[in-house]
């Protein structure tokens, strides 16, 4: 009920999805994608792209905020599908370790979700955005909402809607045809803007199909299989204690007192992922694992369930799910 909510406020537009700006960035040649993708063959890099910032607004917490997306196009290509590539886990924030997509120029380092997926993509002739997400790019200065698909939905929505306005302003057509593919935090949004798309979007959106990579689709299985080993140590703790962080930030269900779900002081984003122990013993309070495990406390439970998508739906188009024998 709670997700059926969420596609439904998705859904009071006004002026969300309206493209603010379009700056472009950056052309790259076969050449220098064969350079740049070096793990795709180059006879599959069929034609040169170009990449444009684009801002647009959107919905966080109720509140409108104007986000950045990369945009990238082929070169001589007027009309084509699109595709919304996800990116996957990282430390939000304006980090010097961390260019944003939407920021790139085609020189330096090039990110690996970049020269991987996004960029080989659009020189296969499809018409490819990147949201950066709340917390990064423009918008660096608000908190993510790491993992919490409903509120990452809205950005993604919105950001096909002004990718469609930014093909418009450059001469080229977007079909209604839709692709979804990501990494990680990327493949989860992607399967909750699936369920999202068909049940509340059709009718601008057709979804063909997506393909998602190592996501935390079933988010009560998420949490369940990492408080079930209690002394692991885990090389991605912190990133699971942001999970958690974000799941009681954002969840209109919950908004605790943070110290009642972790042993060290969590403030913010930056303590969830900084100020954590390697061991879900060690970060998560005692009651966390009786409670949760035991699913007496239901509102938390009610909480995870409203963030998992991987279950009591019927997709339109399809759905591919992959991950490496090497995942754990």
């Amino acid at each position: 009920e709670e997700n059926e909510s969420e596609t439904s406020r998705c859904q009071d537009r006004g002026d969300l999805g309206s493209l603010l700006s379009c700056k472009k960035t950056c052309e790259l040649s076969k050449k220098r994608l064969a350079a740049i993708c070096d793990s795709i063959p180059s006879h599959k890099l069929l034609y040169d792209v170009e990449c444009y910032k684009i801002t647009y607004r959107t919905l966080y917490i109720s509140q409108k905020v104007d986000v950045s997306a990369l945009v990238i196009v082929p070169k001589g290509v007027t009309s084509s599908d699109m595709l919304a590539y996800l990116h996957g886990t990282w430390v939000p924030g304006n980090s010097i370790l961390f260019q944003s997509y939407s920021d790139y120029d085609g020189k330096g380092v090039v990110l690996r979700e970049l020269s991987h997926c996004a960029l080989p993509l659009a020189s296969q002739g499809y018409f490819v955005i990147v949201p950066d997400y709340v917390g990064f790019g423009d918008s660096y200065e608000l908190e993510h909402p790491y993992t919490y698909y409903p509120e990452l939905f809205k950005e993604i929505i919105d950001a096909l809607y002004a990718m469609r306005s930014c093909m418009e302003s450059l001469g080229l057509e977007c079909s209604n045809r839709l692709f979804l593919t990501g990494w990680s935090q990327g493949a989860g949004a992607g399967l909750a803007a699936h369920k999202y798309i068909q049940e509340g979007f059709a009718d601008d959106f057709e979804i063909v199909a997506s393909s998602l990579v190592s996501g935390p689709y079933d988010f009560v299985g998420f949490v369940n299989n990492i408080l079930s080993h209690t002394d692991r140590y885990y090389l991605a703790m912190p990133f699971y204690t942001l999970a958690a962080y974000t799941l009681n930030r954002f969840s209109p269900l919950l908004g605790r007192p943070n110290d009642q779900i972790f042993r060290k002081s969590i403030n913010d984003q930056y303590s969830a992922l900084l100020n954590v122990m390697a061991t879900p013993r060690q970060t998560f309070r005692a009651n966390v694992f009786d409670d949760v495990m035991s699913g007496r406390d239901t509102t938390f439970c009610r909480a995870m369930k409203t963030n998992t998508f991987s279950e009591g739906w019927i997709p339109t188009g399809k759905v591919f799910l992959h991950h490496g024998d090497d995942d754990d």
